[in-house]
């Protein structure tokens, strides 16, 4: 496994630990997840769960 699969893999498994949902989720909805939590990657894993659960909301509303 490379570096970088082994990098995605973390990612994945921390979005999908940290996710306010249980569905599957799109690929792109996966990047903009992946995203939110890279943007507060400082903070504490609380207040990146209540970041994604903003923004899953703000998807549903669509």
């Amino acid at each position: 496994m490379t570096d970088k699969e082994y990098i995605e893999k973390l990612e994945n498994k921390l979005m999908y630990a940290l996710s306010p949902t249980t569905h599957e989720l799109s690929e792109n909805t996966k990047k903009l997840f992946k995203n939110v939590i890279f943007e507060n990657l400082d903070e504490d894993t609380y207040t990146i769960r209540q970041e994604l659960k903003k923004y899953w909301k703000g998807l549903c509303k669509r």
